[in-house]
This record gives C-alpha cells, structure tokens and sequence, in this order.
C-alpha cells in the first residue's frame, strides 16, 4: 500500500487467471471513499481487501478491454451494485471474446452494462468531489487504452501502454507502434515526479522512464 501527500492510499493487488496483471483500489484517506482500476481476475481477493479495509468503492475505471484487465468486473460489479467506465472504443473489446483475447486462452469473457466515455472524462467521488482522476486516450496496445491522472497526487494509472524498464506490446488486434509512440511521448510530458501505476509491472515514474527511453 502506498500512502500519497497524507490523504490518499493506492493499493496494487497482483491477480492471476492466465496471466498476473494488476488491480489498483485508489482510496481517500478521509472518506475510505475511492476507484477500482482493472479488476482483472480473483474477485474474492480484492473484494477481501475492499471490505476489511472498509472502502466504499464508487465505480470501475478499466484502462482498456483485455481480458486480464476485465475477468472480475462482473462478479465485483454485482456484489458492490457499482457502475463500470472505460473508453467508448473499448465496446468492441468488452463485447468481443476475441478482440479481448479471452477466447486465444480457452475463456469466454464478456462484460455487458458497460458506461462508454470519451477522451478528457473526469471522474469524481460523490463523497468528496475533490478526489478525482482524468481519463485520457493512450492507444497503441490497443485501440481503447487510456490513462487515468490525478495531477495533485502526481499518479497515473496507466495500464498497459508503459511498464517499470519496459513498453507495451502492439501484437494483438488493435494495436499500433505509431499510436504507441504517441501515447509514449504523451506520458512522458507528464512531471517527473508522476508515479505510473501499469499493468504488469512495479510502479515507476515518468523521470526513470525518460532516463531509459528515447522515442
């Protein structure tokens, strides 16, 4: 768990179905009000660390439609009675076991009730409308990427667009190395200072990321 200016807690929770990936809970300290980030398999384990701590989720935030980012969204969507957003453009992967490649791994993942948004949404807690994170687009690692920023906390959730020493793939359907480089060059105008939160790695900041990477 990691405890940001005093007011604010990130907690990164490794989960596993076929592949590890990372869910985030971002939580204020003063309400225990906060996000969910990539809920993408073992529900019970974060819905365990949701209810001991007790956190009030508001919403889930999805950074994009693959299937390692979005296997446990129903199960936690149901018991919490909470509301799911992600990019307009992430319909054809949530809706698409193909396109989110649940079904290249012997799955059949599909996320329905979904809350599309365009690019600059900002998203607030009713309990404290301070509290916020702005989704951006960032495709590349696929067409529906985006990040989420809170400036005052100086953090960013990233997903799968850059990792701790590394990038993110542009293999699968959807993806784009021009898109990728974009979206590269966009975090990395962030400050230094910025913590990005991603997908399958540790935590790392834009200063370390610029100091390896020359795009």
């Amino acid at each position: 768990m990691d405890v940001i200016n005093n007011r604010s807690v990130v907690h990164q929770l490794t989960v596993k179905d076929v592949f590890y990936a990372n869910a985030f809970l971002y939580i204020d300290q003063d309400t225990k009000h906060g996000f969910l980030f990539d809920p993408g398999a073992e529900a019970e384990k974060i819905l365990h660390v949701i209810e001991s701590n007790g956190y009030h989720i508001e919403k889930i935030l999805l950074t994009h439609g693959h299937f390692d980012h979005i296997g446990a969204v129903d199960k936690i969507r149901n018991k919490l009675n909470i509301p799911v957003y992600m990019h307009e453009l992430g319909r054809e992967y949530v809706q698409n076991a193909r396109m989110n490649l649940s079904a290249l791994c012997n799955r059949h993942i599909i996320v329905d009730d979904v809350r599309y948004v365009q690019s600059g949404e900002t998203f607030e807690l009713s309990a404290n409308s301070n509290f916020k994170v702005t989704m951006t687009h960032t495709p590349g690692h696929s067409m529906d990427q985006v990040m989420y920023y809170n400036a005052q906390d100086k953090i960013a959730f990233v997903g799968d667009t850059i990792f701790k020493g590394s990038i993110g793939s542009t293999q699968y359907e959807g993806g784009n190395e021009q898109d990728l480089i974009r979206s590269l060059n966009l975090i990395l105008s962030l400050p230094d200072d910025v913590v990005l939160y991603n997908g399958h790695s540790g935590k790392t900041t834009v200063g370390d990321e610029k100091k390896r990477l020359s795009i």
